[in-house]
């Protein structure tokens, strides 16, 4: 049963089982399939480049974004913050120092660094499981924008909760991965090209390792992410749709990528079909999962809040800024857009419904 979540007017539905090949509105996603494993060395993962895509600076943005932001027609922060004036907590996922850590630990097992190679050379993301096989990222992270069939990753591995160099729970390697068709022949709307775009998301079929599935390696469908879409867990709140956004990733330049980070901030709905917050993540974090109601659910004798399901990955980590100043990043929403347009045709869903498809034993 697939862990989906959508928001209609005022109710939140679950979805199950959804595994249909019929496209109503939007073509198919694009996929790339392969045996081919991907093992680079400590050297070379340690080498491997960050594929975020970044803008210059600020005025690259929607007026509208800019004007949330603080941030003039001409790109320049105020000296005053010396930032994108959006606040935000970044710190190590966890303070213990030992491998068997809070990482090792639901709901951040479910998070971790993916590996791929463009030709001869070797990148960083990350990534979140959100079912038994299946990975979602950045469509970044796995395709060139635009490039159709020749923008593909050659291969693709993933290390759920990697630590100091230790796989927790092993390394699983890709066999097929999708992106939107908007993002993969470049009609996607976006503000630069392949950049802040509607459609930068991507779903990574992951092999069994050893006989595993990574979904039961890390604990089975209680251990994964769900995920969430539309309006689920935004609010009106200052004048904007706001919701609280923990996000989780790899960033090179804390830790040498070599530790979890965690980031916490307000993020609010932008043109085109993004979602914003505060964040002092750099390359390496894309496709890093963006979660409403992150944690475990204390025993409560207070009322429950509205939309209160735990866990759902409603964006991934898409772009942010050369400039690590202005300190702001943005992501894909998982939504309807100009793109996707039908009923049960979200970006996500397109992509989720392809890859469970293709054997219901991908998904639980």
């Amino acid at each position: 049963m697939k862990k989906l979540t959508i928001f209609l007017t005022t109710m939140a539905v679950g979805l199950a089982g959804i595994i249909s090949n019929s496209y109503a509105a939007a073509d198919p996603p694009m996929a790339y399939a392969t045996d081919a494993r991907l093992s680079l060395s400590a050297s070379e993962m340690a080498n491997a480049k960050s594929r975020m895509p970044m803008l210059t600076d600020a005025s690259q943005l929607p007026a509208e974004v800019r004007a949330n932001l603080g941030i003039g027609d001409g790109g320049q922060v105020s000296a005053g913050f010396g930032t994108g004036n959006h606040p935000f907590t970044t710190k190590r996922a966890s303070t213990r120092q030992a491998p068997a850590n809070t990482l090792r630990r639901f709901p951040y097992r479910a998070a971790g660094q993916l590996y791929m190679t463009f030709g001869a050379s070797n990148f960083i993301c990350s990534g979140a499981v959100i079912d038994r096989r299946v990975v979602v990222t950045a469509a970044h992270c796995v395709h060139n924008f635009g490039q159709e069939g020749a923008g593909f990753a050659d291969a693709v591995s993933f290390k759920p909760v990697r630590h100091k160099g230790a796989a927790q729970f092993g390394t699983f390697t890709g066999s097929t991965w999708t992106v939107p068709q908007p993002y993969y022949d470049g009609t996607d709307v976006c503000t630069t090209a392949g950049v802040v775009c509607e459609n930068d998301i991507a779903i990574v079929l992951m092999a069994d390792n050893g006989g595993v599935a990574i979904g039961d390696a890390i604990g089975g469908q209680v251990s994964t992410y769900g995920t969430a879409q539309n309006g689920y867990s935004y609010t009106s709140f200052l004048g904007e749709q706001a919701t609280h956004v923990t996000q989780l990733g790899y960033p090179g330049s804390f830790d040498s990528a070599q530790q979890m980070q965690r980031n916490d901030s307000l993020g609010y709905q932008a043109t085109p079909s993004n979602v914003i917050i505060g964040s002092d993540m750099t390359g390496g974090s894309s496709g890093g999962p963006w979660i409403a109601n992150f944690g475990v659910n204390p025993v409560s004798t207070s009322s429950a809040p509205t939309q209160n399901i735990a866990n759902r990955v409603i964006a991934t980590t898409s772009w942010g800024f050369v400039s690590d100043a202005i300190k702001v990043q943005g992501a894909s929403r998982f939504a309807h857009n100009t793109y996707f347009t039908a009923p049960g045709q979200t970006n996500i869903e397109n992509l989720y419904q392809f890859i469970c498809s293709l054997d219901p034993g991908n998904c639980y």
